[in-house]
């Protein structure tokens, strides 16, 4: 009994030992997922955590201070009693260029572009009017063409031009001298795959100008 006990002290009093050991502190950080500009923020996360025993270190208070980068997405950290851990990031997709170096994912999140290569397509109506939409309380416009820009760059990623909302919130997107009328964004699906054949069937099509009109896909509408 007494052997069985003192047994139990001693694993205990190893496994605390462990715990509060700086020798399980992580010694190699291994980090995917990270842009270039993002290395000095990272860096000085890391430090924080730098020298305590991996069982104490609070990964989710490491990555919640990643996470105020508001072009990070998600982080993720892990740790073992070894000296080796693993940080995953996981970037904001941007969908269109904003403003600038600023740029947009699918869900409306506004961020700096960095280091990293910006989309082809922007996302304006003008400056003013760009302001207006992502301060009101009713964000479906900027969500609208948020959703039109991922579809294009998804379906269509050699497409450079600009996605416009118009007093009406009508969307258009200009390539050049070409201007798409989608109207609104129901059947996109349809709508994005006209285009597509409209640009393969005559690849100069964006240089001749006019417009295609898909505000009705089942009767699309080409102006020259």
């Amino acid at each position: 009994m007494w052997r069985g006990i003192w047994l139990a002290a001693l694993l205990a009093s190893i496994l605390v030992g462990i715990a509060a050991s700086p020798l399980t502190s992580p010694q190699v950080v291994r980090v995917s997922g990270a842009a270039k500009h993002q290395e000095p923020a990272i860096s000085a996360a890391l430090r924080s955590v730098g020298g305590k025993p991996s069982l104490l270190i609070q990964a989710g208070d490491l990555e919640s201070q990643l996470l105020r980068m508001p072009d990070l997405k998600a982080a993720s950290f892990r740790s073992n009693i070894f000296g080796r851990a693993r940080l995953a990031l996981q970037c904001r997709e941007p969908v269109a260029v904003v403003q600038g170096n600023l740029a947009i994912d699918a869900a409306g999140t506004v961020f700096s572009m960095g280091s990293r290569k910006p989309p082809n397509l922007h996302i304006s109506s003008n400056v003013k009017d760009f302001s207006t939409i992502i301060t009101i309380s009713d964000a479906s416009p900027l969500n609208r063409l948020c959703r039109v820009a991922k579809k294009i760059k998804e379906s269509l990623p050699n497409v450079v031009g600009t996605v416009e909302i118009d007093d009406k919130e009508r969307i258009r997107l200009r390539i050049e001298g070409l201007v798409v009328e989608f109207g609104d964004t129901s059947d996109l699906d349809k709508k994005i795959d006209i285009l597509d054949r409209a640009l393969k069937e005559n690849p100069q099509r964006a240089q001749e100008g006019g417009s295609i009109i898909l505000v009705d896909p089942e009767d699309p509408v080409q102006v020259r």
